[in-house]
């Protein structure tokens, strides 16, 4: 498989994705009294006054790209993302539609015909983007995942990977284990033809259960989609994740880890910890 891809336009941005509204977080975030306009994305990662998006466009801003981080979020969360003063205001904030996860990614890609970098807003793992694009270069494949192993959750979906980096196989698994890959929400996507006719034929289709399932397994299927891996990240899609991460960064204590689910953890954490103010700016 050759792709050329020296000719690529070069990228111009990392684009995020933050229109999600963390429903599974949600019981969380409300016995925490925190109000339900107030995004997942911003939630502290316990790094101090440090939140997940904050962090996430911070290591966007490193990328070797052209141009500032593009955070597509939804018209209930704009206002808190845009003036949050955690997110850096070099990113710019615009409102999409959530149809599914990956169609920021995609529709920049259909539309510019360019390299297309491509991340979640609601993980914490320690990368560069720089690696990630190291190793697309040196694979073989126009799409790479970041992917990792993390801690097991209820209802997850897990990669399989072969010793040449390929992902050769999508599942969902009724409980996933620490040694399973998960998709951490990092993507590098080019332009080739075999893709784009991929992504037209399933944003064409109707009916999918999800296009984001349907979109990997065929990528799978063509042997398109390449793996980067790391270690010690956190997909922060349950109250499991969560509470996996504030005690990676912040610790447990005895009583803690005795005495709580990890609900009740994450509750506990959350309401001892002052969020940042969802500043009323304009964008």
């Amino acid at each position: 498989m050759s792709s050329n891809r020296s000719a690529l336009p070069a990228e111009t941005s990392v684009y995020i994705a933050a229109a999600g509204h963390g429903t599974r977080l949600r019981g969380a975030m409300t016995d925490a009294n925190i109000e339900q306009s107030y995004p997942k994305h911003l939630l502290p990662t316990g790094n101090g006054e440090e939140t997940l998006l904050g962090r996430i466009v911070r290591q966007s801003l490193e990328a070797p790209v052209l141009g500032a981080p593009v955070i597509y979020a939804n018209e209930e969360n704009r206002w808190a993302i845009a003036g949050h003063p955690d997110v850096d205001r070099r990113a710019h904030v615009v409102v999409s539609p959530y149809e599914h996860s990956f169609s920021p990614f995609i529709d920049n890609l259909r539309q510019t015909r360019q390299r297309i970098l491509g991340s979640a807003g609601d993980f914490y793992a320690d990368f560069a983007w720089t690696d990630v694009l190291d190793r697309h270069e040196s694979g073989d494949y126009p799409v790479t995942f970041v992917a990792a192993r993390s801690v097991a959750v209820e209802k997850g979906a897990v990669f399989d990977i072969d010793d040449s980096g390929e992902i050769i196989a999508f599942r969902r698994s009724p409980r996933t284990e620490e040694s399973d890959f998960i998709n951490i929400g990092v993507y590098v996507f080019d332009p080739e033809k075999s893709v784009l006719r991929i992504v037209s034929e399933i944003e064409a289709a109707r009916g999918l259960p999800s296009k984001e399932e349907a979109l990997v397994e065929e990528l799978i299927a063509k042997r398109l989609l390449g793996a980067y891996v790391i270690e010690g990240a956190f997909n922060i899609n349950t109250v499991e994740t969560y509470d996996a991460l504030l005690r990676h960064t912040m610790g447990t204590s005895s009583l803690e880890a005795e005495a709580a689910s990890p609900h009740q953890r994450v509750v506990d954490r959350l309401g001892s910890v002052a969020l940042l103010p969802a500043l009323a700016a304009g964008l």
